[in-house]
């Protein structure tokens, strides 16, 4: 569990209100979830009352716009569509906030949501839209750099839990929220990494890959190359290995957090001069390697040689016609019933037959009796039963 005053002084950005794109100040998760419980600015608050109690959706809507707006998941420069993402971030804070709206969630009132939220280990902040009808919340992602994906499986989770998520924004950092007020917003004090990210997708049958041949693992040989990389080449070695781990999450052969937890252990154990510098460089390494799915060799699949029965092909090379006396089995020739027994899979005479013309080559008077007779494919000579 991480306790809460670990993400309280981590930067975001405040927009004066959504139409404002350009303009922005920096304050604190801290600051802005205080605000929503105890707001410093008592302007604000005949603003939401209003809103709340306005029952026409256009205006509702028109009033909202008014209101200041804060990027929870970001510190940026910017919200202008035509500035490439990269270039707006200033840093991430890892924080991404999601919507629960009432229309959604028939028969679920949204202070029972609010409490449903604060049993969530995930969940660091809860309280009600500035509509007052629904519920916005907030989790701490373990990996920024994957909001979208982390959104996507926790739209899955609280489905799970029968509570619908918002999917109109959520995945994107630069995503505004809202000011809204709620006394009795639910505010942790511990609370846990939301750690969760959609299950790979089934391969295609004919994908493209690379193969390894060599059968060795993966995380050894990575872990192999940080160990034994001279100083002044770690940075270099650590990114190799973890664009070769990539390949291998990619490919589905381990998971990411294996990889990376290994990666970060091993290169923890040499001396750096920076533990984020090195956490980066693997995200960037595993991240490029997955574009490039490593997967075990396919080898040539060799069905078992089947043997043939050793009874089956004693009969099969038997020349029968080599007797020189006629032998008769139930009133037939014997040639004529060791093709029946065969295809039957009769053992019981088979066997019985095999033992007496081992015993002997020629057997004047040989003679079976039938299976399914009282004798049970017994060995007859001259009417004498064997």
């Amino acid at each position: 569990m991480k306790a809460i005053t670990e993400i309280l002084n981590k930067k975001v950005s405040v927009f004066p209100d959504a139409n404002i794109v350009n303009r922005c100040i920096t304050t604190t998760v801290g600051e802005w979830l205080n605000g929503c419980k105890n707001p410093k600015n008592k302007n604000l608050m005949p603003l939401v009352e209003q809103i709340r109690q306005t029952t026409d959706k256009k205006e509702k809507s028109v009033l909202k716009l008014k209101l200041p707006g804060v990027t929870m998941a970001a510190e940026l420069t910017t919200r202008a569509k035509n500035v490439p993402l990269e270039k707006k971030i200033i840093e991430r804070s890892g924080l991404l906030c999601f919507d629960i709206d009432d229309q959604d969630n028939p028969g679920l009132k949204p202070i029972e949501i609010r409490e449903k939220l604060s049993l969530c280990t995930n969940v660091i902040f809860a309280a009600l839209s500035v509509s007052g009808k629904g519920v916005w919340g907030l989790v701490e992602m373990q990996y920024p750099e994957k909001i979208k994906q982390h959104f996507e499986q926790l739209k899955i989770d609280f489905q799970a839990l029968g509570i619908k998520l918002d999917t109109s924004k959520g995945g994107n950092p630069t995503d505004l929220r809202f000011y809204s007020y709620d006394p009795d917003a639910y505010f942790c004090e511990q609370y846990k990494n939301y750690d969760r990210l959609p299950q790979p997708k089934p391969q295609p049958k004919q994908p493209k890959y690379k193969t390894t041949t060599n059968g060795s693992d993966p995380i050894k040989i990575a872990i192999d190359k940080i160990n034994s990389a001279p100083d002044g080449e770690k940075h270099r070695e650590l990114l190799k290995a973890a664009k070769l781990l990539g390949g291998y999450v990619g490919s589905g052969s381990i998971s990411y957090q294996e990889a990376e937890t290994a990666l970060f252990a091993a290169i923890s154990s040499r001396d750096i001069q920076s533990t984020t510098t090195a956490q980066h460089t693997i995200r960037d390494g595993l991240n490029y390697g997955m574009n490039e799915p490593i997967y075990p060799e396919i080898k040539e699949f060799k069905p078992p040689v089947k043997k043939l029965d050793p009874l089956l092909e004693y009969f099969k090379n038997l020349n029968v016609d080599s007797f020189q006396d006629t032998i008769v089995v139930d009133g037939l020739p014997l040639k004529d019933c060791i093709d029946t027994w065969i295809k039957e899979g009769d053992r019981l005479s088979l066997q019985a037959l095999q033992i007496e013309l081992k015993k002997q080559p020629t057997i004047p008077g040989l003679s079976l009796s039938a299976p399914n007779s009282p004798f049970g494919g017994a060995v007859f000579i001259n009417n004498k039963i064997l």
